[in-house]
């Protein structure tokens, strides 16, 4: 493809501050007078309506109302997303923009709307937005001045408005793959639950009522199949008891252990930390479930460690597989969480873990449900990862596009 010329965004769009209004002006819902106003919020791949905000129309210019063809910008607002921009394809009703907003209006005359708006989301804009950007303490900040200095790609009309129907076809194909995606990754996830429902054919833990037990299976005291432990944290006053060669599990570590074994944590202690805490190396095997912050998550301990004392942690007896522990655990997560107190920090309490109760088969068939469902469990996330790697490409392919369009043959110049 041939190069193109350039021309300053200026030259061909007006670039419109948006409207600044008091919090006492915007209400959630429209009242006499009133007009919705776009916000930062508004500003995603296709503009969200629903976040507006209504404010009255007397503080509005006839210039400050939104049109076809209008492009928002995010001007002011996390440093990710300022220069984040998108088109409006239409304007369902009266409606003006706010002052963390920028509208860039293009000369029909000179750009195809949607031509600019795909400009505006490549990686050569993105670069030269990341180069402009001005920051504080908490925001980041674009003028709509540097924004008008910008150099654009200027093809005639024509080649323009190819380009942009291309891309929205190519752009629209993607947005099916991605659908399509989403509803499998939905499926997987069902399919994960029905697994689950399929081995426990009732939910297996309880403390009070308990429910009619499938056949050959009954309901025991937990506390008579295994022992239960708690954790502790070594003095964080002591940096000599860190850093040793035992594995201490901590709220950090259980939501990416959640479901399998652990043999590595991301912090460790050694004998002095143990020593002189009330934490307990634990043996292989031993279940371990969080019963704060993140309550109902579960691992099994692949080697000797220790736990904060964040979690109840079970050692097994001769009649409790620990896989099948765990996977209980797994069905039984809601009913676990439903038993947690505190207005803001649940937590389930020692008392609470002491009275639970569970519904275990004989110990040869807890053991074959947990195989059968590591194996089924194993499939399920195989099938994730090749979905997730689908799902990286195909985000992937909306950037690719751009740039075969809008790539180095085509360079962004900020005007100094």
């Amino acid at each position: 493809m041939s190069a193109w010329p350039s021309t300053e965004l200026a030259s061909a769009a007006r670039t419109l501050r948006g409207v600044s209004f008091s919090a006492a002006d915007a209400t959630l819902d429209p009242r006499p007078g009133s007009i919705p106003c776009l916000t930062t919020a508004a500003v995603k791949s296709e503009p969200k309506w629903d976040t507006a905000r209504y404010i009255p129309s007397s503080l509005v210019k006839d210039e400050q109302l939104l049109r076809p063809g209008d492009i928002l910008v995010s001007t002011s607002n996390s440093a990710e997303t300022v220069g984040r921009s998108c088109l409006l394809s239409s304007v369902p009703e009266v409606a003006t923009f706010g002052a963390f907003v920028t509208v860039v209006r293009p000369d029909p005359d000179v750009f195809d709307a949607r031509f600019l708006a795909s400009w505006m989301r490549s990686g050569a804009y993105l670069k030269a937005i990341a180069r402009l950007k001005t920051r504080t303490t908490n925001i980041s900040n674009i003028r709509s001045s540097d924004l008008g200095r910008l150099q654009v790609p200027l093809p005639p009309l024509d080649e323009q408005r190819r380009i942009a129907a291309r891309l929205r076809d190519q752009l629209r194909e993607v947005d099916g793959l991605t659908v399509g995606t989403t509803a499998r990754n939905t499926e997987l996830a069902d399919f994960r639950i029905s697994v689950y429902e399929t081995a426990f054919p009732i939910t297996p833990l309880s403390v009070t009522a308990e429910s009619a037990s499938p056949d050959g299976w009954t309901w025991r005291s937990l506390g008579s199949l295994g022992r239960l432990e708690s954790g502790h944290t070594p003095s964080r006053s002591r940096p000599d008891w860190w850093g040793g060669d035992i594995p201490w599990i901590a709220l950090p570590d259980i939501r990416a252990l959640d479901g399998r074994h652990v043999f590595e944590t991301l912090e460790r202690t050694n004998p002095e930390g143990i020593a002189h805490s009330a934490a307990r190396v634990l043996p292989a095997g031993t279940v371990v479930l969080s019963r704060t912050a993140s309550v109902g998550f579960v691992t099994i301990m692949g080697r000797p460690m220790a736990t904060s004392q964040d979690f109840v942690n079970w050692v097994c007896g001769p009649d409790l597989d620990p896989g099948f522990l765990m996977h209980l655990f797994v069905r039984s997560r809601e009913r676990f969480r439903s038993l947690s107190a505190g207005a803001v920090h649940k937590t389930v309490y020692f008392p609470t873990a002491m009275a639970l109760r569970v519904c275990v088969p004989p110990f040869d068939e807890q053991r074959r449900i947990a195989d059968s469902l590591r194996e089924q469990l194993a499939e399920i996330d195989r099938a994730k990862a090749a979905l997730d790697a689908q799902r990286r490409a195909i985000d992937a392919l909306p950037a690719a596009l751009l740039r075969e369009v809008f790539g180095s043959s085509h360079p962004v110049v900020a005007v100094s």
